[in-house]
Protein backbone atom coordinates (compact mmCIF):
# COMPACT_ATOMS: atom_id res chain seq x y z
CA UNK A 1 0.00 0.00 0.00
CA UNK A 2 2.76 2.43 0.93
CA UNK A 3 4.72 1.50 -2.22
CA UNK A 4 1.64 2.17 -4.37
CA UNK A 5 1.21 5.58 -2.76
CA UNK A 6 4.89 6.41 -3.29
CA UNK A 7 4.71 5.31 -6.95
CA UNK A 8 1.59 7.39 -7.47
CA UNK A 9 3.26 10.41 -5.87
CA UNK A 10 6.29 9.98 -8.16
CA UNK A 11 4.03 9.81 -11.23
CA UNK A 12 2.12 12.89 -10.07
CA UNK A 13 5.39 14.73 -9.41
CA UNK A 14 6.78 13.89 -12.87
CA UNK A 15 3.51 14.92 -14.50
CA UNK A 16 3.54 18.20 -12.56
CA UNK A 17 7.16 18.90 -13.56
CA UNK A 18 6.39 18.26 -17.24
CA UNK A 19 3.35 20.53 -17.15
CA UNK A 20 5.15 23.38 -15.37
CA UNK A 21 8.18 23.08 -17.67
CA UNK A 22 5.91 23.36 -20.70
CA UNK A 23 4.14 26.42 -19.25
CA UNK A 24 7.47 28.08 -18.38
CA UNK A 25 8.79 27.41 -21.87
CA UNK A 26 5.68 28.83 -23.55
CA UNK A 27 5.75 31.85 -21.24
CA UNK A 28 9.39 32.48 -22.09
CA UNK A 29 8.67 32.25 -25.83
CA UNK A 30 5.73 34.63 -25.59
CA UNK A 31 7.75 37.08 -23.49
CA UNK A 32 10.69 36.96 -25.90
CA UNK A 33 8.40 37.52 -28.89
CA UNK A 34 6.65 40.44 -27.18
CA UNK A 35 9.97 42.03 -26.21
CA UNK A 36 11.34 41.62 -29.73
CA UNK A 37 8.20 43.14 -31.27
CA UNK A 38 8.23 46.11 -28.91
CA UNK A 39 11.91 46.74 -29.59
CA UNK A 40 11.45 46.60 -33.37
CA UNK A 41 8.40 48.85 -33.23
CA UNK A 42 10.21 51.38 -31.04
CA UNK A 43 13.20 51.41 -33.42
CA UNK A 44 10.94 51.81 -36.44
CA UNK A 45 9.01 54.66 -34.80
CA UNK A 46 12.22 56.44 -33.86
CA UNK A 47 13.76 56.00 -37.32
CA UNK A 48 10.57 57.10 -39.05
CA UNK A 49 10.34 60.30 -36.97
CA UNK A 50 14.01 61.11 -37.55
CA UNK A 51 13.76 60.40 -41.29
CA UNK A 52 10.61 62.50 -41.64
CA UNK A 53 12.18 65.41 -39.78
CA UNK A 54 15.31 65.29 -41.94
CA UNK A 55 13.34 64.96 -45.19
CA UNK A 56 11.05 67.84 -44.22
CA UNK A 57 14.01 70.12 -43.48
CA UNK A 58 15.64 69.09 -46.75
CA UNK A 59 12.40 69.81 -48.64
CA UNK A 60 12.17 73.28 -47.06
CA UNK A 61 15.71 74.13 -48.19
CA UNK A 62 14.99 72.70 -51.62
CA UNK A 63 11.85 74.85 -51.89
CA UNK A 64 13.74 77.97 -50.84
CA UNK A 65 16.52 77.32 -53.33
CA UNK A 66 14.02 76.67 -56.15
CA UNK A 67 12.27 79.94 -55.28
CA UNK A 68 15.57 81.81 -55.45
CA UNK A 69 16.41 80.10 -58.73
CA UNK A 70 12.96 80.94 -60.16
CA UNK A 71 13.37 84.64 -59.33
CA UNK A 72 16.75 84.73 -61.08
CA UNK A 73 18.47 85.67 -57.85
CA UNK A 74 21.73 87.23 -59.05
CA UNK A 75 24.04 85.84 -56.35
CA UNK A 76 22.93 82.19 -56.49
CA UNK A 77 26.11 80.19 -56.59
CA UNK A 78 26.36 77.28 -59.07
CA UNK A 79 27.09 74.89 -56.18
CA UNK A 80 23.81 75.91 -54.50
CA UNK A 81 22.00 75.50 -57.78
CA UNK A 82 23.06 71.84 -57.78
CA UNK A 83 21.20 71.35 -54.50
CA UNK A 84 17.85 72.10 -56.14
CA UNK A 85 18.07 68.57 -57.51
CA UNK A 86 16.80 66.45 -54.60
CA UNK A 87 19.04 63.55 -55.61
CA UNK A 88 22.09 65.69 -54.83
CA UNK A 89 20.92 67.23 -51.58
CA UNK A 90 23.78 65.97 -49.44
CA UNK A 91 21.72 63.23 -47.84
CA UNK A 92 24.06 61.13 -45.70
CA UNK A 93 22.59 57.94 -47.13
CA UNK A 94 23.35 59.18 -50.68
CA UNK A 95 26.79 60.52 -49.80
CA UNK A 96 27.96 57.38 -47.96
CA UNK A 97 28.81 54.40 -50.17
Amino acid sequence: MEDDLRDEMQVLDKTWQKMTAKVHQEGFREGADEGRNRSFQQGFDQGYAQGFSTAFTQACFNGALRTLKGTNFPNLSPSLEELTNPHRAMCQICVSP
